[in-house]
Protein backbone atom coordinates (compact mmCIF):
# COMPACT_ATOMS: atom_id res chain seq x y z
CA UNK A 1 0.00 0.00 0.00
CA UNK A 2 1.40 3.58 -0.80
CA UNK A 3 0.19 4.96 2.75
CA UNK A 4 1.89 2.39 4.24
CA UNK A 5 4.97 2.64 2.09
CA UNK A 6 4.63 6.64 3.16
CA UNK A 7 4.72 5.63 6.84
CA UNK A 8 8.09 3.23 6.55
CA UNK A 9 9.39 6.12 4.93
CA UNK A 10 8.76 8.18 7.16
CA UNK A 11 9.36 6.58 10.63
CA UNK A 12 12.99 5.71 8.28
CA UNK A 13 13.55 9.01 8.58
CA UNK A 14 13.97 9.26 12.12
CA UNK A 15 16.98 7.19 12.48
CA UNK A 16 19.57 8.06 9.81
CA UNK A 17 22.05 6.25 11.50
CA UNK A 18 20.98 2.97 10.28
CA UNK A 19 24.06 0.86 8.81
CA UNK A 20 24.60 -1.70 6.02
CA UNK A 21 25.62 -3.76 9.06
CA UNK A 22 22.14 -3.38 10.52
CA UNK A 23 20.44 -3.98 7.35
CA UNK A 24 22.28 -7.63 6.73
CA UNK A 25 21.85 -8.79 10.23
CA UNK A 26 18.00 -8.24 10.02
CA UNK A 27 18.19 -10.16 6.45
CA UNK A 28 20.27 -12.60 7.84
CA UNK A 29 17.51 -13.13 10.55
CA UNK A 30 14.68 -13.17 8.51
CA UNK A 31 16.22 -15.95 6.06
CA UNK A 32 17.02 -18.20 8.78
CA UNK A 33 13.53 -17.34 10.25
CA UNK A 34 14.28 -15.76 13.80
CA UNK A 35 11.31 -13.62 14.67
CA UNK A 36 13.07 -9.66 14.86
CA UNK A 37 10.72 -7.03 15.59
CA UNK A 38 10.42 -4.53 12.71
CA UNK A 39 12.58 -1.85 12.72
CA UNK A 40 10.48 1.01 12.20
CA UNK A 41 8.61 -0.32 15.50
CA UNK A 42 11.21 0.62 17.30
CA UNK A 43 12.20 3.72 15.48
CA UNK A 44 8.22 4.77 16.42
CA UNK A 45 8.67 4.43 19.88
CA UNK A 46 12.52 6.09 19.88
CA UNK A 47 10.65 8.66 18.13
CA UNK A 48 7.47 9.56 20.70
CA UNK A 49 10.01 9.22 23.58
CA UNK A 50 9.32 5.94 24.73
CA UNK A 51 11.90 3.50 25.34
CA UNK A 52 12.80 0.28 22.76
CA UNK A 53 11.78 -2.71 23.07
CA UNK A 54 14.39 -5.20 24.88
CA UNK A 55 13.83 -8.92 24.65
CA UNK A 56 15.90 -9.33 28.17
CA UNK A 57 13.21 -7.28 30.12
CA UNK A 58 9.84 -9.27 31.06
CA UNK A 59 7.37 -7.53 29.99
CA UNK A 60 9.62 -6.00 26.66
CA UNK A 61 9.80 -9.91 25.84
CA UNK A 62 6.11 -10.69 26.12
CA UNK A 63 5.40 -7.60 24.19
CA UNK A 64 8.07 -8.30 21.60
CA UNK A 65 6.20 -11.73 21.46
CA UNK A 66 2.81 -10.28 21.14
CA UNK A 67 4.13 -8.04 18.16
CA UNK A 68 6.05 -10.69 16.37
CA UNK A 69 2.51 -13.25 16.81
CA UNK A 70 0.03 -10.35 15.51
CA UNK A 71 -1.78 -10.48 18.68
CA UNK A 72 -4.73 -7.96 19.05
CA UNK A 73 -4.38 -5.50 22.18
CA UNK A 74 -6.48 -7.74 24.54
CA UNK A 75 -4.77 -10.45 23.27
CA UNK A 76 -1.43 -8.62 24.57
CA UNK A 77 -3.13 -7.23 27.47
CA UNK A 78 -4.17 -11.18 28.47
CA UNK A 79 -0.85 -12.05 27.93
CA UNK A 80 0.74 -9.55 30.30
CA UNK A 81 -2.21 -9.88 33.08
CA UNK A 82 -1.45 -13.55 33.13
CA UNK A 83 2.29 -13.29 33.84
CA UNK A 84 2.02 -10.49 36.60
CA UNK A 85 3.17 -7.61 34.50
CA UNK A 86 1.48 -4.19 33.73
CA UNK A 87 -0.90 -4.19 30.48
CA UNK A 88 -0.53 -1.83 27.71
CA UNK A 89 -2.96 1.39 28.25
Amino acid sequence: MIGNERLITFINSLEPDHTEFLERLEQNAREEFVPVIRRETQQLLKATGYAPLYARLGRDSVILFALQHSLSLIEANNLLYDMNYPILE
